[in-house]
């Protein structure tokens, strides 16, 4: 699947959140770009109902936060 240009200070219609290095923006950019492919996976995404980027928004930086606590452990 191809990937749009998107603007680097926003992911999925919210800035950033709180990225402390590059590589933190980088992880962050590409959770959130993945969680807004996801979002479209269904048969007919037009009538799959609302999209609650709010709660996804949580979701990603959980994800943030859980990888980089592993990575800190391994």
């Amino acid at each position: 699947m191809t990937r749009k240009k998107i603007n680097t200070a926003m992911v999925m219609g919210v800035p950033i959140q709180g990225a402390k290095s590059d590589l933190d923006f980088k992880l962050q950019r590409l959770i959130f770009i993945s969680l807004g492919e996801a979002s479209m996976c269904w048969d007919s995404p037009q009538s799959a109902g609302e999209f609650h980027s709010t709660e996804a928004t949580k979701i990603g930086l959980k994800l943030v936060e859980d990888i980089k606590n592993l990575v800190r452990n391994i």
